[in-house]
């Protein structure tokens, strides 16, 4: 049976099993609970009578009772689930399914035009994203991207956190100035940007001119800029919202006994919102390692530069080939599969993206938990 077959068969039965059976079944034995309680001098009705439940196993009492029993626990579980469902369906259909979907493209040579066509090849696009020197330099600077903008917003967005909780007549018309940004798209944010830089900034000359987002050397500078401003707003609600729990009388008592602004927040502040910091730690690393659409708009993934000569030698290359300096993976995974029409290779490559991104955040979680414990 053809490829395409076997995933409508997939979909149907799990269509089928989940939409129809189970829903149909815990609604009906809901509605049948409900019209028992309502009847008027008479004991609702029970599924399953005390002696009959008594001879069932552990497990069938466990499932018949905690699920199509009368009591309060059984009801809340049917209700729960019944509200769970249509997220937990649309997760499996839209998230789940894809993405398992997607590993078995990974290995094969779907092209995205001979559907029902592929053939399994294991493990050979694996092969070739591992010796494609453009996938390693789209890691390299895809990292350094990352490391670069999260120290650049969460230092923008915790001074101004520290700014909007002093007391200031309109802070509160600053805190709506500070992340109105994070309201525009990513599209309209780059095309907006690269109208900044390319005609407002540059017709100013001086340092301004060229355009820092022309050069292979400052264009990862333009878009950590770009970005930082646009979402160091969001993280500055997270941190304004850690600093307006710090309790106060400790500051007071600080500043008693002679603590200065950086002592207080290096001894008080610091260890009290550390769990901020893990929150907007995670945040930034994901959606730097994930950034697309703004590098889209603003760059296309360039300009062109040269392979750093480390990494042409790492490869035996022999000379330094032309790469595009703002060529993030997610740009990069893009490409390889819509503009050079090669899916398996590029979903091999969002495999791998995929097991990298988790377990950085991984570790990164991990890694701010015990520096909580120690602050």
């Amino acid at each position: 049976m053809k490829q395409w077959n076997w995933n409508r068969l997939l979909v149907l039965l799990l269509a089928f099993g989940a939409i129809i059976i189970m829903p149909f079944y815990m609604l009906v034995k809901l509605v049948e609970i409900i019209v028992n309680v309502f009847r008027k001098g008479k004991e609702p009705k029970r599924f399953i009578k005390p002696d009959e439940a008594k001879e069932r196993s552990f497990v069938g009492k466990y499932y018949v009772e905690r699920w199509f029993g009368t009591s309060k626990q059984a009801q809340d579980n049917r209700v729960f689930y019944m509200f769970l469902f249509p997220a937990l369906f649309s997760f499996g259909l839209f998230v789940a399914l894809p993405f398992f979907q997607g590993i078995w493209f990974s290995l094969t040579n779907w092209t995205g035009l001979n559907r029902g066509r592929e053939v399994f090849i294991g493990f050979e696009n694996y092969q070739t994203i591992f010796t494609d020197y453009e996938f390693a330099y789209s890691f390299v600077r895809t990292a350094m991207y990352s490391i670069l903008n999260i120290l650049a917003i969460n230092l923008v967005a915790f001074g101004l956190a520290l700014l909007v909780t002093q007391k200031l007549k309109f802070k509160n018309v600053y805190r709506a100035a500070f992340f109105m940004p994070n309201l525009i798209g990513g599209l309209v944010l780059g095309y907006i940007w690269q109208f900044i830089y390319n005609r407002a900034l540059e017709s100013l000359g001086g340092v301004f001119s060229p355009s820092i987002i022309t050069s292979g050397e400052t264009a990862l500078l333009g878009l950590i800029i770009v970005v930082s401003w646009q979402y160091a707003g969001y993280i500055m609600m997270i941190y304004i919202a850690a600093l307006q729990n710090v309790p106060q009388d400790l500051v007071e008592a600080s500043q008693i006994d002679g603590a200065n602004a950086i002592q207080r927040l290096r001894h008080i502040v610091f260890p009290l919102i550390a769990q901020a910091f893990t929150i907007a730690m995670f945040l930034t690393l994901t959606t730097s390692f994930k950034q697309f659409d703004t590098v889209l708009s603003l760059t296309q993934g360039g300009p062109a530069t040269k392979l750093p000569l480390w990494l042409a030698n790492l490869y035996n290359l022999g000379f330094q080939p032309v790469v595009q300096s703002s060529d993030l993976i997610a740009i990069n995974i893009y490409d390889e599969a819509f503009v050079n029409t090669q899916m398996g290779i590029g979903q091999a490559k969002a495999i791998v993206f995929f097991v990298v991104l988790l377990t950085v955040s991984l570790v990164q979680v991990q890694v701010n938990k015990r520096r909580e414990v120690e602050l």
